[in-house]
């Protein structure tokens, strides 16, 4: 083991993305991919790692700034991970560290580095494809002069004006065998979450518990990053994590930001039962399926903790549900939603504007939906073709796309696309239609007002607040 090496591992800023206030203001997150990969090497290069995690995002650097942090640190390696949005930024940073460290190599990962790999280069000299861990201690035992470059799986790179894609990574199956995320290399005391609770006055961390998605729909990229097949930590193995977290870092907040956490209810029953047993005292969120929620269920959720419920519903019309391969039907979420009202769970539903098919009409019959269901919270997002999905293969090939600049790829951006039905004229204002219908309906403000005062996050109110205007402003 020689590895005397210092690594810098980036998450880019948002805020020079226009609209970045629709999602920056109202909330942050940890970036545990980077946290994954610095306590993977760890593992294999114990109390000799010098690792240094800089958040961008959360600390709102400025390219100016990260580079003063790396002339002053002058790093052998600087990774980054790269989603659409942010691909660009990364690219240009990387551009600028080889001007003035020209022995330092770059490395990039993440879901568009995964999706193009070759659109980062050649301001990248490593490209990872997917699961990063064993791949950048890998990478490091290439460094180290310990094998060769061509035998390292899951990787892209340029050699001598040629793009050469190595022999793909298979996934790894025991994640358990991954440590914890390296949330000492983090400013855990700046991440923020969105949830009017009286117990959410202090620290907030979001936990991932799966990898791989069964499912397939069509605007989603997860199975492309981590795989069809779902590969799940023990229950065991959960619960210290959770255990670590709340008394390390002192988080009473949690966000299960797995796709399918209900989707295995046998599985979700035991992390519950043993969140109860161990008296661990902790608010949470996750997702849902509809067709996983019945009352005796979301009842065991709520005795763990659980607060919310975020729902991706999609669309108001079956048939746009049945082209997106979202495999619900209509029915199926009303009662749903029925069920998780009786419950006294909050909810999070979650739309999208500009559906393939998608036209006036069947937008409107989405926000009728909405109001219909009348979560506690509804998004109102424009569809993103994000490289890596199958729509975006459909919308380039039929000319939908308007525009490469990943920088515009933005959940509350203007759309990137036009189709026959919808014009991008048409898309935003049925957005802004959406929110104004949603949210601007006395008894919802008063809901509001009534959330914030019971629980005391004012702060959150305004937040939210400060997002929707800004979304409708903009409009």
């Amino acid at each position: 083991m020689i590895m005397p090496k210092k690594i810098f591992l980036i998450n880019p800023p948002f805020f020079h993305i226009p609209g970045k206030f629709q999602s920056q203001a109202v909330y942050t997150e940890p970036p545990l991919g980077l946290a994954y990969i610095a306590s993977y090497i760890r593992k294999y290069y114990p109390g000799e790692a010098n690792i240094r995690i800089i958040d961008g995002a959360v600390m709102e650097l400025t390219k100016e700034k990260i580079l003063d942090e790396i002339q002053k640190e002058k790093p052998d390696i600087v990774g980054a991970s790269a989603v659409t949005l942010t691909s660009i930024f990364v690219k240009d940073l990387f551009k600028e560290i080889k001007t003035l460290f020209p022995e330092c190599l770059t490395v990039a990962g993440g879901p568009h580095a995964t999706a193009l790999p070759f659109d980062m280069t050649p301001e990248v000299d490593i490209i990872v494809i997917g699961e990063g861990e064993e791949t950048m201690v890998d990478i490091l035992k290439w460094m180290d002069g310990c094998s060769d470059k061509r035998n390292i799986k899951g990787i892209a790179y340029m050699e001598e004006g040629r793009q050469v894609l190595n022999e793909p990574r298979p996934y790894i199956e025991d994640i358990d065998s991954i440590p914890f995320p390296a949330r000492d290399l983090l400013p855990m005391e700046k991440y923020t979450h969105q949830y009017m609770h009286k117990s959410t006055t202090k620290g907030y961390s979001t936990i991932l518990m799966t990898r791989g998605c069964p499912f397939n729909c069509r605007f989603c990229g997860v199975r492309k990053m981590w795989g069809s097949k779902a590969r799940y930590r023990s229950v065991d193995n959960i619960l210290a994590e959770l255990h670590e977290i709340t008394l390390k870092y002192a988080v009473s907040f949690i966000f299960f930001i797995d796709d399918t956490f209900t989707a295995n209810r046998k599985r979700a029953e035991a992390i519950c039962h043993g969140i109860i047993n161990t008296g661990l005292e902790i608010k949470w969120a996750c997702f849902s399926r509809v067709d996983a929620i019945e009352p005796e269920f979301l009842a065991l959720l709520k005795r763990a903790g659980c607060v919310e419920l975020q729902v991706g519903v999609e669309s108001g019309d079956q048939n746009v549900l049945n082209e997106i391969n979202k495999k619900i039907k209509l029915d199926q979420v009303r009662e749903a939603f029925a069920v998780i009202r009786s419950s006294g769970l909050q909810t999070k539903a979650f739309f999208m504007i500009g559906n393939p098919t998608e036209t006036k009409a069947t937008v409107k019959k989405t926000i009728d939906f909405a109001i219909e269901l009348n979560p506690t919270y509804a998004f109102f997002s424009i569809l993103i073709p994000f490289p890596g999905i199958s729509i975006f293969d459909e919308f380039k090939g039929k000319g939908y796309i308007k525009t490469f600049d990943w920088s515009r790829y933005n959940w509350y951006g203007d759309p990137v696309f036009e189709t026959e039905n919808l014009s991008k004229k048409d898309i935003i204002a049925l957005q802004r239609e959406a929110e104004l219908r949603f949210y601007l309906r006395p008894k919802k403000i008063g809901r509001y007002a009534m959330d914030a005062i019971i629980s005391g996050q004012f702060k959150v109110l305004f937040r939210n607040l400060f997002a929707f205007l800004s979304i409708v402003a903009r409009r």
